[in-house]
């Protein structure tokens, strides 16, 4: 007599069908949710890094517009002039219908 092969062989467990389904939904709701977060992460990272270049671009606009006064104050010292600085406009439209 073979006591191994009824040694080795295992009783199945009979597991309803409903629930099977219901691990397989979970299973499949769990990997979409996860891939969703994966690709709110990346959106995430991708936002920030685009939000902190524009950030730089302003940064080295103003930098820029600042040596570019000194630079001209500068040239107009060594010339023996004044500089002048633009004072901002602002301008008023009014559209009268008629």
């Amino acid at each position: 007599m073979d006591t191994t092969s009824t040694t080795t062989k295992k009783a199945v467990a009979k597991v309803p069908e409903v629930l099977l389904k219901k691990r397989k939904l979970y299973a499949d709701l769990k990997a979409k949710r996860l891939r969703s977060q994966v690709q709110a992460t990346k959106n995430k990272k991708y936002k920030r890094l685009v939000v902190f270049k524009r950030a730089e671009k302003y940064v080295s606009e103003y930098r820029k517009k600042e040596r570019d006064l000194i630079r001209l104050k500068r040239s107009a010292k060594v010339r023996n002039n004044y500089h002048v600085e633009a004072e901002p406009s602002l301008a008023f439209v009014i559209r009268i219908r008629g």
